[in-house]
């Protein structure tokens, strides 16, 4: 019995011997990984092949993980890998395997990856490990509404419009004097000022008003007197029978732009005059010091207009400059206001309005999906 127990042993040894598979090389892989990188190979094994993995390191002490994994379970986990030698992995159906390499070190990492099978003794040694892509599409219908267009339809509907009723201009007197200026070498001082202030607006939403412009004549003594008189006349030939309410002056004409030149005497003294925003240039120009202005001249009778500086208050400075001569001059400024008002007027309207439908309709969509599949 002993020499048959032997006997049987040894031939199941020789015939496992005699019929067991080479390993066939699937692949040799020299590995690349930088800092945070992943990389993953695929291959296919036959059902009852036998997988045998080798891993070592070229470069660098490790790297983070490698991972076997069928499309079912993980087969093999390994941290910080530095080496693998002829780890086996059985094959229980034909499948296809992922390797994945993962590495989180700075510095670039390097392995030497070999993967090999041995076939099962009914399997084939030239079984094709590749892969291909396999599209699945699905084809579904997604159900939305959309609206048609069945007609129109007049809608009437109440509109209220903000309108203007009335649009007014007006001429304002802002400032009227006879100013004496005295001599150079009077104990007075031959430079003195005059306050204009321009008017108050009144804006609201039915109401608004506004400075268009203003006009100004500076005339020296009864030669001055004599010129604006005779303007005045002039004026009031001119215009004829246009004259309305806001038409009453030749400056009135000058600040509308209707006339562009008025008359000035021939003789007589002179006035220097400047026109300044701030009383702190009023202070400078009293005591001879530097100062600005936006206007100025010098004359025995001076006019102008201005339709850019329609707010708040300005003064009008008079210079003499005659040594022992004092004058007296005539200051006259005008505005013209235009006031409009308005009135809410409401209308009846009507508009055309596009009348809709809702009708359910269906579009049908393609989903695709890819799988790795066995190349055979």
């Amino acid at each position: 019995m002993k020499i048959r127990s032997i006997i049987t042993t040894f031939l199941v040894l020789f015939y496992n011997i005699s019929f067991s598979q080479e390993p066939i090389n699937v692949a040799n892989l020299n590995v690349s990984l930088s800092f945070q990188e992943t990389k993953d190979y695929f291959f296919t094994f036959d059902k009852g092949d036998e997988i045998v993995f080798n891993f070592v390191m070229k470069k660098g002490k490790h790297i983070r993980s490698v991972e076997i994994a069928s499309s079912s379970n993980v087969k093999l986990t390994e941290f910080k890998a530095k080496e693998i030698t002829n780890r086996k992995i059985q094959v229980l159906k034909k499948e296809i395997y992922r390797f994945r390499f993962f590495s989180s070190s700075l510095t670039t990492r390097v392995a030497n990856v070999q993967i090999q099978r041995i076939p099962s003794k009914n399997g084939s040694p030239s079984f094709n490990t590749g892969w291909k892509w396999y599209t699945v599409r699905d084809t579904i219908y997604v159900p939305y509404q959309k609206d048609s267009l069945i007609g129109y339809q007049m809608i009437p509907y109440q509109e209220t419009i903000k309108e203007i009723v009335n649009t007014k201009k007006e001429e304002i007197l802002l400032f009227q004097k006879s100013q004496r200026v005295h001599s150079y070498y009077n104990r007075n001082k031959s430079r003195t000022y005059l306050r204009v202030d321009l008017p108050r607006l009144e804006i609201t939403d039915l109401k608004k008003e506004k400075i268009l412009a203003w006009a100004y004549w500076i005339g020296v003594g009864e030669e001055g007197k004599a010129a604006y008189d005779k303007n005045v006349r002039n004026f009031s030939k001119f215009i004829g029978k246009a004259a309305n309410a806001y038409f009453q002056t030749p400056l009135a004409g000058l600040a509308l732009g209707f006339i562009t030149e008025l008359f000035i005497p021939n003789n007589g003294h002179d006035v220097a005059y400047y026109f300044m925003d701030e009383f702190r240039n009023v202070q400078s120009f009293l005591d001879g010091n530097q100062f600005s202005f936006f206007d100025s001249g010098k004359g025995r009778a001076a006019f102008g207009r201005n339709d850019s500086r329609l707010w708040s208050t300005f003064y009008i400075g008079l210079s003499n400059d005659n040594l022992t001569k004092g004058i007296d001059v005539e200051v006259k400024v005008i505005a013209i206001k235009e006031t409009q008002t308005f009135k809410y007027n409401t209308y009846n309207k009507e508009k055309k309005e596009a009348q809709y439908m809702k009708l359910n309709k269906t579009r049908m969509q393609v989903k695709e999906k890819k799988y790795r599949v066995p190349v055979e």
